[in-house]
C-alpha cells in the first residue's frame, strides 16, 4: 500500500514573535508561536514546522528556549530550522524536542557538516530546504542572506545523490504569502527518487491534491493561510481523497 500524503503546517518566527510572510520580504506580526502550535495541533495538522528565519542571518543560535515550550505543550510532530549551523546545534535542538531538523545554508557552505550530521541522527531525521523560482525555463536557489539567486542544477548536486536528508522542503519564496499560487512546475527540476515538501503560495483543497499526484511529493506545507481559521485544515482533508491522506482526526473546543 502507498504511503499516505502528509499536509504540515509551518510557523514562521521573526524576533520571537510569529510572523506572516509575503515573498520573504515583508511581514506582519500574528502573535505568539507557542499559542500557534496549540491550535495547530488541536486542529490536527500531520506535523508543525517551525522556521527561526532570522537566526541564521544573525548568527544567532537556535531558539531552544521556544522549541522546548512548544514540544511541552504538543503532541505533534516538529521539524526546526533556523541558526543551525554545526552537528552541537542539531543535537541540542533534537534534545530540546524537535523530531526532524531543517537545515538551508549549511549545506552550500559546508558539505561535509551535512554528511556528519545524517550519519549521526540518522537521513530520516534531516530536511534540506530549497527556496526556488523558475523563470525563462531554469530553477534557481535563492540565498536569503545575501538575498541573490543562482540557477541550479539539482539533479548533479552531490547532496542529491548521497541521500544525506529524507526530505527536501521546496518554497516557492516569491509566492508565498499569496494564495493558490505555487509554481508546480517546479516539479520537473528534481530527480524521480527524492521526496518533496512543496511549501509557498500554496491555499486550497484543488491545489493540494493537484500536488499530490505528483510521485515526489509526500507532503504540502502551509503557512499564512492556516492561521487564522479553525477549520481551515479539516476542511482541506475532508474535501480531499482519502486515498491520499492520513485521516483527519482533530479536537475543536465546545461552546
Amino acid at each position: 500500500m502507498a504511503f499516505k500524503k502528509r499536509l504540515v503546517a509551518s510557523i514562521l518566527v521573526k524576533d520571537g514573535i510569529a510572523v506572516q510572510s509575503f515573498g520573504y520580504k515583508d511581514y506582519l506580526p500574528i502573535g505568539n508561536p507557542v499559542i500557534l502550535a496549540e491550535n495547530l495541533d488541536r486542529w490536527g495538522v500531520d506535523e508543525i514546522v517551525i522556521l527561526s528565519i532570522d537566526n541564521t542571518k544573525k548568527g544567532i543560535d537556535p531558539d531552544l528556549r521556544l522549541l522546548s515550550e512548544i514540544s511541552k505543550r504538543v503532541n505533534t510532530p516538529i521539524a526546526y530550522g533556523g541558526g543551525i549551523k554545526n552537528l552541537e546545534n542539531v543535537l541540542d535542538v533534537i534534545h530540546s524536542g524537535a523530531d526532524r531538523i531543517i537545515i538551508d545554508q549549511l549545506y552550500f557552505q559546508n558539505p561535509s557538516a551535512i554528511k556528519m550530521i545524517s550519519e549521526s541522527i540518522g537521513s530520516q531525521a534531516v530536511i534540506l530546504s530549497l527556496p526556488c523560482s523558475v523563470s525563462d525555463g531554469k530553477i534557481s536557489h535563492y540565498n536569503y542572506i545575501s538575498k541573490k539567486s543562482e540557477d541550479m542544477d539539482f539533479h548533479s548536486l552531490p547532496f542529491m545523490k548521497e541521500f544525506v536528508a529524507s526530505e527536501f522542503l521546496l518554497i516557492d519564496h516569491l509566492h508565498e504569502g499569496k494564495p493558490n499560487s505555487f509554481s508546480e512546475g517546479m516539479l520537473k527540476f528534481f530527480p524521480n527518487d527524492i521526496s518533496l515538501i512543496c511549501f509557498g503560495g500554496i491555499s486550497n483543497s484543488r491545489q493540494v491534491e493537484r500536488l499530490f499526484q505528483n510521485q515526489n511529493v509526500v507532503g504540502v506545507c502551509i503557512g499564512n493561510f492556516l492561521n487564522y481559521k479553525e477549520h481551515y485544515f479539516q476542511n482541506i482533508k475532508l474535501e480531499l481523497s482519502s486515498s491520499l491522506l492520513r485521516n483527519p482526526v482533530f479536537e475543536s473546543f465546545q461552546l
